[in-house]
């Protein structure tokens, strides 16, 4: 009897699992890119997927599409979530990986150190509190919390080359992604002034 409620329990528990697997959809996650492999991915994902780090690889081993770069902002898709990992890192067989349509890039800043040498916009996205404790040299001050109501006003130019910062990276984050929301084209975010290693500005 007993060998019967087992068998009979085994026959429902695979057809659940079978029938979930059919009607389970692919997952879709945003990522930022850290580094670019021949046919691999490392990324640090961009929403609440489980893990924060990942090495992703095509499935079949495909070669990653040569027009990513890094701090590009992608969509991954994947047919299940991993189970295994390596230290901190998920393993991750992507079914297709994308760039996002509108999205920002984000970049060391060291990197926009270097941009700021040409024709770009500089925003800090901290309070006036903090921006009069020093901020970076030309940065136009727009809070985070603020940034839909200002932008159009302080941020005329759709097409500008945008770089935004904040104290530690979190609010200049939220604030590049509503830049793009609203179709500025050329957002980056170079994270936070507490990484900033040249000399601040302070006002008189």
């Amino acid at each position: 009897m007993k060998m019967i409620i087992v068998v009979i329990s085994l026959i429902i528990l695979t057809s659940v699992l079978y029938g979930c697997k059919r009607k389970n959809k692919n997952i879709t996650f945003t990522a930022v890119i850290n580094k670019i492999g021949e046919n691999n991915l490392i990324v640090t994902t961009d929403s609440d997927i489980g893990f924060d780090k990942a090495d992703v690889k095509l499935i079949n081993d495909n070669n990653i599409n040569p027009n990513l770069s890094v701090g590009q902002i992608i969509e991954i898709e994947i047919e299940a979530l991993p189970l295994i990992t390596d230290g901190n890192i998920a393993q991750v067989i992507a079914v297709n990986i994308k760039a996002k349509a509108g999205s920002y890039k984000k970049i060391s800043p060291d990197v926009a150190k270097k941009m700021m040498d040409g024709k770009v916009v500089i925003v800090d996205v901290r309070s006036q509190s903090e921006y009069n404790t020093g901020y970076i040299k030309n940065a136009l001050l727009i809070p985070d919390n603020n940034i839909k109501e200002l932008a159009s006003k302080k941020l005329p130019d759709m097409n500008a080359t945008i770089l935004v910062y904040c104290r530690s990276g979190n609010r200049s984050k939220k604030a590049a992604k509503s830049l793009v929301e609203m179709g500025y084209q050329n957002v980056y975010d170079f994270g936070g002034i507490n990484s900033w290693n040249e000399k601040l500005v302070t006002p008189k």
